[in-house]
């Protein structure tokens, strides 16, 4: 009997199918693999996955793959991965049950390519049974001639806005790519990247790290108020920083 293999995508208002072939006969217990060229049209974060329509099917409820969630990225976009190694770290840049600022340096060496920022990836692993929907982040950067963040505060009027908005974290280990705002004009030098929590809620998150010996981040927090980011108090000191 014919069967169809589809391409699902899950969105807001329920699945759609992105592409669909017509199945080769296969044997019980045999594999087979489909391939799908697909061109999406939005950048965004989503979750695509496979099922199979068979009419004469006896057991229709497993016809279907779990969920894989994707980031999609602008055409063109190079992705540059910033960090030697990974390691389940910390709870910050957000999710640590108080209101956090963070600041974290990142070098010319470790970014490669000059031109526009078009956003950042973050990889994390929900260890919660819940998804985390539409949490709220802010992120600055800028420029900087600096080795590492041991002195002041860099304030955020002194950085540029790239992002103000909500992320969603998915269960499981997995990459959400943030598209900015507004595209960061990057020439070459050290990047300072700035992280503020406003939601003093916890969550089960850890993300990706790794080491340095030079001091890479500093980080503030807050139980009672939200971090002033115009005017940051005093730091903790850090050699982690975040994979990207």
């Amino acid at each position: 009997d014919s069967y169809t293999v589809r391409l699902m995508q899950e969105t807001e208002s329920g699945s759609i199918e992105l592409a669909s072939t017509s199945g080769l006969a296969i044997a019980s217990l045999e594999e087979m693999n489909y391939s799908f060229d697909i061109t999406f049209t939005d950048v965004e974060n989503t979750k695509i996955y496979t099922e199979i329509v068979y009419a004469s099917d006896l057991k229709p409820e497993n016809n279907m793959t779990l969920p894989i969630n994707i980031s999609v990225k602008p055409e063109n976009t190079v992705h540059t991965v910033i960090a030697p190694e990974q390691n389940e770290g910390w709870s910050y840049p957000v999710g640590g049950g108080s209101y956090v600022l963070t600041q974290s340096i990142y070098y010319a060496s470790e970014l490669q390519n000059s031109g526009i920022v078009n956003g950042i990836s973050i990889y994390y692993d929900n260890t919660g049974l819940t998804e985390i929907m539409d949490y709220p982040l802010q992120l600055w950067m800028v420029e900087n001639d600096s080795t590492d963040v041991a002195g002041e505060w860099i304030n955020s009027t002194e950085m540029q806005l790239v992002f103000d908005g909500t992320v969603d974290f998915r269960r499981g280990y997995n990459e959400v790519h943030i598209p900015f705002d507004d595209n960061f004009i990057y020439t070459g030098e050290n990047i300072v990247l700035m992280y503020n929590d406003p939601a003093n809620t916890y969550q089960s998150l850890i993300f990706y790290i790794s080491y340095s010996p030079e001091v890479r981040t500093r980080y503030s927090n807050d139980w009672s108020a939200p971090m002033n980011h115009e005017d940051p108090s005093a730091y903790w000191a850090s050699e982690m920083y975040e994979y990207l």
